[in-house]
């Protein structure tokens, strides 16, 4: 990093745009307001390492195009690590204009199939409230190996965050007035492969840093049908631990994903309380169409009909390029007449790509509770899926996962020094 005399003189031109503050071994830019301007001058004239601090004030963020984000962190080639900090939910306020196509964004940080590890330091966003139409999502987080999204609060119609890399969401508040995903997680481009084939290629490590950790958030949906507090395809690897859900569900997808994509990874769910308020109902707390990992010590009350159930869509319809699990695709196990192991079905784990035969490693559940009366996976389905998706085999009810340890909680990432002051 430049010394502080040299930074001084390049910052002289800018004096009316940013403000320079002494930050320990880093430096601390302050934007002169909440405009979107004011900040991605100020992100642009950070260092890696540094921290961006955003003023209170409300500003409404546009973009122009699709594939064209409000304000970017990082771009390819060049990307860094900061701070964005905001003075606290509900005092720095973004109402986002961004529009509905891809890619428009209020904060884009990273690029597809680049992990950037930044072990030593934190992409960070917090202290911020966003809200209004919005698009493709408000934040959206590429392959970084070491961020965190925290005491945020999120009050926009759509989407609120796509993530991918490895890193945490922790402390944010989701207030959906409207349907849209809280959280939405991809690995698509995780070891070097592409639609999840690299995650699905990389050996299953349960309580690890190697996912995307959501916990000690709060997630309210106001519409009529509750909505997915998080969603999951595309090689997800998710941590999902210690959040208060009302009127919400947990969804994930399988190989019926558009563009060749591959299931949900493996999620590990638990210590969370779900919550449906008076007169409502729906069908399930977690609707589950692949992968594996553990479910244990969840809450749930209310009129939620089901605890979580497992489905394989591909047991009764084809979906390109895989087709039907009918023991007609190459892509699946075909050890019985079925097609049974179906590619990436629940119970299924590590593969050498598209096409080979997938470890069985079963969904373990255990310690869960509905209406204060221990609770179950069940399959969802006619026979077709029942076949494919059995208890005992491929997922197991009341019992603990043999080894097992979760990843330290809080999260080290709470506590780190370079992302700024603990929780």
């Amino acid at each position: 990093m430049m010394t502080r005399c040299k930074r001084l003189t390049r910052l002289a031109s800018l004096v009316s745009v940013l403000a320079f503050v002494p930050h320990g071994a880093a430096d601390t830019l302050t934007a002169r307001s909440c405009a979107q301007e004011d900040v991605q001058k100020a992100i642009d004239e950070a260092a890696d390492g540094d921290a961006v601090a955003v003023p209170a004030g409300t500003a409404t963020w546009r973009t122009s195009e699709a594939n064209r984000p409000a304000v970017v962190i990082s771009r390819r080639g060049r990307e860094k690590a900061i701070t964005l900090r905001g003075a606290g939910a509900g005092r720095t306020v973004i109402t986002d204009a961004t529009g509905p196509e891809c890619f428009q964004v209020l904060i884009k940080s990273g690029e597809r199939g680049i992990y950037r590890d930044v072990r030593d330091r934190v992409l960070r966003i917090t202290g911020f409230t966003f809200k209004g139409d919005g698009g493709d999502a408000a934040i959206l987080v590429g392959g970084y190996t070491n961020w965190r999204i925290d005491h945020c609060r999120f009050e926009n119609r759509g989407r609120s965050l796509w993530v991918s890399g490895f890193g945490l969401v922790d402390h944010c508040v989701f207030d959906k007035k409207e349907n849209g995903q809280s959280v939405f997680v991809s690995h698509a481009d995780y070891a070097g492969g592409s639609h999840g084939d690299g995650s699905w290629r990389t050996p299953l490590v349960l309580g690890s840093e190697k996912a995307v950790t959501i916990e000690d958030c709060t997630f309210t949906y106001y519409a009529a049908k509750p909505n997915a507090a998080l969603d999951a395809c595309y090689g997800a690897r998710v941590v999902f631990r210690h959040n208060t859900l009302h009127d919400a569900h947990l969804a994930s997808h399988g190989t019926e994903s558009s563009g060749r994509g591959r299931s949900v990874r493996s999620y590990e769910i638990y210590a969370n309380r779900f919550h449906l308020g008076p007169g409502r109902e729906w069908f399930t707390a977690m609707f589950l169409r692949g992968g594996t990992g553990v479910i244990f010590g969840n809450t749930l009350t209310g009129g939620y009909r089901s605890f979580a159930l497992a489905t394989n869509y591909r047991s009764t319809k084809a979906y390109p390029p895989w087709g039907k699990c009918d023991g007609t695709s190459e892509w699946d196990g075909n050890q019985e007449m079925n097609g049974y192991p179906a590619l990436d079905q629940i119970g299924r784990s590590t593969d050498k790509g598209p096409g080979t035969p997938q470890q069985r490693e079963p969904l373990h559940e255990w310690d869960n509770t509905l209406n204060g009366k221990d609770a179950d996976i069940t399959v969802s389905g006619g026979p077709a899926v029942q076949a494919h998706i059995k208890e005992g085999r491929d997922f197991i009810n009341d019992a603990k996962w043999s080894g097992y340890t979760p990843y330290p909680y809080p999260h080290p990432l709470t506590h780190d020094g370079a992302s700024g002051t603990p929780g």
